[in-house]
This record gives structure tokens, sequence and C-alpha cells, in this order.
């Protein structure tokens, strides 16, 4: 009988031996406070709160539990936490400045959590997205341009990444008086400029391309022409009420598009490019506007004179066109937007750690997140009373 009863011992001992050993790990993903989870692992624009829903077996509770967060891209190790395993599921939060100075360098960067309980260890594979925290460098742009206090930079990003992504700035609603010109001249260089070429307008090509922007209002139906009846017209609109207007852009090789614009921008007569030199420091204005179009609109009155149409100008108004978009075309190189480091909220044209940045940082995030709005803004109009000789209309 004692025989048979330490067989039976032998026997369960020698099965439990044989019994695989228990897995404590299921695995984890990255997420919100509120366990929303970070769609494919990509921090999108706003989230800043970092968290990680970790999974454990059954197994796994009253066991003390160790994690390493890590930035995989360069290696270094960010935070490590033990803790006691109460339930299958626990959420951890992570400190989001540490994990956003590891940044630096880099303009995607992976992070990732090692877990260990007991003598297991577990470490996912890249390709598991949701295991694999992304982040791109520029969601963290408008915080160093919040820092240096760019606020029409920053403003310009947030509204960027809140929009709804495209490929070309004219699929989206124009921002009307979006800037102040009276703003812009607190920026010397942009101010000498536009002194210099307020009168830019007054030239025969500039009146030429006037004559046919009248002529374009009347078949539209926005004027009338002059009559032996009806003497004196008005000709012009300074009105921001958006309208159509059929583009054909370059980056559509010569297809025909549709542009939403103000209907003060459908008939300008004159633009002067403005060009950022490559030796001006980054500022707010670069980071905001940086390459505009400075444009002129005319109001005035049509004589009719002896079967002729005369043109007398009364008003111009002056206005700047920018388009906020991360176009390259075919360009080779994608343009570059400067050093950026988010450690010491810092930005430069020059750099070696830092993270530069390019026109195709943006895109890459926007092809991730499905967001990103490329558009065109336009400033308040400048009005002034005009001097020009009238001139015939034909």
């Amino acid at each position: 009988m004692k025989a048979a009863k330490a067989l039976g011992l032998s026997r369960m001992k020698e099965n439990k031996e044989k019994e695989p050993p228990k897995e404590y790990i299921e695995g984890y993903i990255w997420c919100d406070k509120n366990q929303n989870n970070f769609t494919d692992g990509v921090l999108r624009y706003g989230q800043n709160e970092i968290y990680s829903l970790l999974e454990f077996t059954q197994y796994a509770i009253g066991k003390i539990a160790k994690i390493e967060v890590s930035n995989r891209t360069n290696g270094n190790l960010l935070e490590t936490k033990s803790f006691k395993i109460t339930s299958k599921k626990m959420i951890i939060g992570f400190d989001e400045e540490k994990i956003f100075n590891s940044c630096d360098g880099e303009t995607i960067n992976f992070f990732a959590i090692k877990m260990l309980v007991e003598n297991q260890f577990f470490y996912p594979d890249p390709k598991y997205l949701n295991m694999n925290l992304k982040i791109h460098f520029v969601v963290l742009v408008p915080k160093i341009m919040n820092k240096l206090g760019w606020k029409m930079a920053e403003k310009s990003q947030i509204e960027w990444f809140e929009g709804k992504a495209n490929n070309y700035p004219w699929e989206s609603e124009p921002g009307i008086n979006y800037f102040t010109l009276g703003g812009l001249m607190h920026f010397d260089r942009f101010k000498d400029f536009y002194n210099k070429h307020l009168n830019d307008w007054k030239t025969e090509k500039s009146i030429n391309v006037l004559k046919g922007e009248i002529i374009k209002m009347q078949k539209d139906g926005i004027i009338e022409f002059p009559t032996v009846a009806n003497p004196k017209t008005e000709f012009g609109t300074f009105s921001g009420e958006v309208n159509e207007k059929v583009i054909k852009p370059d980056e559509l090789n010569g297809k025909e598009t549709i542009e939403k614009m103000p209907l003060f921008e459908k008939y300008y007569f004159k633009n002067v490019p403005y060009k950022e030199s490559k030796l001006n420091s980054l500022d707010d204005f670069f980071g905001a506007i940086a390459n505009c179009n400075l444009r002129f609109s005319a109001k005035g009155f049509l004589h009719y004179q002896n079967g002729k149409i005369m043109v007398e100008i009364k008003k111009i108004a002056v206005y700047i066109k920018d388009g906020f978009d991360f176009v390259d075309g075919d360009a080779l190189i994608s343009q570059p937007l400067g050093f950026w480091t988010y450690k010491n909220k810092s930005a430069s044209k020059t750099g070696f750690s830092n993270s530069e940045i390019n026109n195709k940082s943006y895109r890459d995030y926007r092809y991730d997140t499905h967001k990103g709005s490329d558009g065109y803004r336009y400033s308040n109009l400048y009005l002034y009373d005009a001097t020009y000789t009238m001139f015939n209309l034909k």
C-alpha cells in the first residue's frame, strides 16, 4: 500500500515536471489614458499623453513585472519600471517629455517596451505596428514654435495638422484675412520689399493685364460696360466672397482643375513674388509664410467717350497670397525646412545633431495618418487712392 502511494506521488511529480511552462505575457498596445489605442502605433498631433495597455495571463497575477521603454531608432533606454501585476490588463503611463526629447536627431523614431515576468522575456518584432510607437518629429514642431513665441507659425502648423489630408493647396477652402499686412510689417525684410514694390503695377504690361481682367469681369456678369444711355459704370471688386476659377497648375502638367478663391483674387492684375533669402534666419515669418506673392487688384470707373470705353482707376488693393503646403513637384531633393531640436526648443538653418526636416517629412506624416491639409491663405486688403492717367480699354 505504501509502495503504491509512493509510486503515485512519483508519477504526479513526473507529470508536473513535464507540464509546459506557464505563459505570463500576452503583449501590449500604445494608447492614451482612456485606453484609446494609437492607430497603427502612430502618434498623431495633439496626442500628448503616452500610455501602454499591458496584457498578461492569469498566471502572472501576483507576480512582479519589469518593463523598459527604449527608442529603437537610436537605442536609448528612457524609462524602467517595476510593479506587481494585479490584473490581466494594466495601463501604465510614461514620461512623454523623455520620449519627445529622445526624438532629436531623427525625423521618425520608433519606441518599444521590453517586458520581463519571472524568467519570461518579451520584446516585439518591428513588424507589429501597434507595439512599436512611431513618432514623426514634425508633430513636435508646433511645441517648439510655441516656446519660441512664433504665434503665426504655430497657428499655421496646428491648422495643417488638424485638416483633412489632401495633395495640393487648391483642394482646400481658402483662408481669408488670415494675416494682417500691418502685422507683417514688423518683419523689416518684408516691409522693405513691400515699400519697394508698392507701385509696381504702374507699368504698361500691368495695365494691359488689367484691361483683360476688366473684360473678364464683364463676361462673368460682375460689371457692365458703359453706353451712350449709361455713360459711367464701375469696375472691380474687393469682395472676399469665395468663388471658383478654372486653373491649370504646373503640378498637373497643364490639366484643368478648380480653385476656390476670394473674388478680389479672381481678377488681380499684378503679382510680385517674394522670396526668402537663404541668409535669413528662421523666425515666425519664415515658419508661417516664407515665400509668398504680393498682389494688386483695382477698382474704378468706366467712361463712355466718343465711342470708346475709358478706364479710370480710383482704388488699388494690395494683399499677399501664401500657399501653406509641402509640395516638392519634380524636385530631386525635398525643400529643407531647417534643423530643429525639441530638447532645447530651438530651430536654425544649420545644424548637426538636430533633426533636419523638409517637405517630405510632412508628407510622410500625412501618408501615415491621413491628416494634414495644404491650403492658400490671404492677408487683409490694404486700400489706397490711385493716381493714373485714364486709358482706352480696347
